[in-house]
C-alpha cells in the first residue's frame, strides 16, 4: 500500500487502484518502492494502524523518531534495511507482537536493549551492532529461529549455553572467539544434518550437521 503525499490517498501497490479503506487491501502492507521520500514521518496519520508488513529500504536518515511518530500496533514484520538512526531508545517502542525486525544498518542498537525486545520475535537481524556481550544474549527472545548479528565480535563462547533453544539460522560471521569445541553444545536445529548452512562464524560454519572452515579471502 502507498500514497505519494500525506493528502493523497492511498493505493494498492500491485493495481494502482485507489483504497477507500485500508482494510481493502489484502495484506495490509507497505513495500519500499510505493513510499514516497516526501512522506512526514512525525505525522502520525501517514500510516494507518491497520499496517502488519512494514518494509523500507533506501530510507537511510529513519532513525527512533520515525517509532515515536507512529501508532502501528498490529504490526508483526518491520523492515529497515538501510536506516542508519534507530538506537536502543526504539526498541521499548516496538509493537509487543513484533515477529520479525531488522535493523541491519542501525549500529546503535546494543545487547543492553535485548530485554526489550518482542517476547514472541522470530527473526532478529542487527548486523552492524557491535556492543553485544555475552550477558545480553540471556535477554533475547526465546522464540528467536533466525538471528544475524554479523559484527558482534565481543562474544565469546560463554554465550553458547543461553543461545534461544529453537533457533535454527545463526551469523556472527565477524566473530573469531567463538571456535568449533562450542559446537555440541548448540542450539538442537542448528546441528541438524537436514539443513544447510545454519551457523556462520569468522573462520568455521556448520552446513548440514558437519563443522566446515571457512576459507578467508586473501
Amino acid at each position: 500500500m502507498y500514497s505519494n503525499h500525506l493528502a493523497d490517498p492511498w493505493f494498492d501497490s500491485n493495481t494502482g487502484k485507489k483504497l477507500d479503506s485500508v482494510t481493502e487491501h489484502p495484506e495490509y502492507s507497505t513495500h519500499e518502492s510505493c513510499v514516497s521520500h516526501r512522506f512526514d514521518w512525525k505525522d502520525s496519520s501517514c500510516l494507518p494502524p491497520t499496517l502488519t508488513d512494514l518494509y523500507l529500504r533506501g530510507f537511510y536518515e529513519l532513525g527512533d523518531s520515525f517509532l515515536l511518530y507512529q501508532q502501528l500496533p498490529n504490526l508483526l514484520k518491520l523492515d529497515f534495511y538501510h536506516s542508519k538512526h534507530f538506537s536502543d531508545l526504539s526498541i521499548p517502542l516496538l509493537p509487543a507482537h513484533l515477529t520479525v525486525l531488522r535493523l541491519d544498518s542501525s549500529g546503535s542498537v546494543s545487547g543492553k536493549s535485548f530485554e526489550f525486545l518482542p517476547r514472541c520475535l522470530l527473526r532478529l537481524d542487527l548486523n552492524r551492532s557491535e556492543s553485544i556481550f555475552d550477558s545480553d544474549i540471556q535477554h533475547l527472545p526465546r522464540t528467536l529461529k533466525h538471528v544475524e548479528l554479523k559484527q558482534a565480535i565481543l562474544l565469546t563462547e560463554l554465550c553458547i549455553c543461553v543461545l534461544p533453544p529453537h533457533l535454527e539460522f545463526l551469523d556472527l560471521e565477524s566473530n573469531t572467539h567463538i571456535s568449533p569445541s562450542s559446537f555440541p553444545h548448540l542450539p538442537y536445529p542448528l546441528l541438524s544434518s537436514q539443513n544447510r548452512t545454519t551457523t556462520l562464524f569468522s573462520t568455521w560454519k556448520i552446513h548440514r550437521g558437519t563443522v566446515h572452515q571457512v576459507e578467508l579471502s586473501a
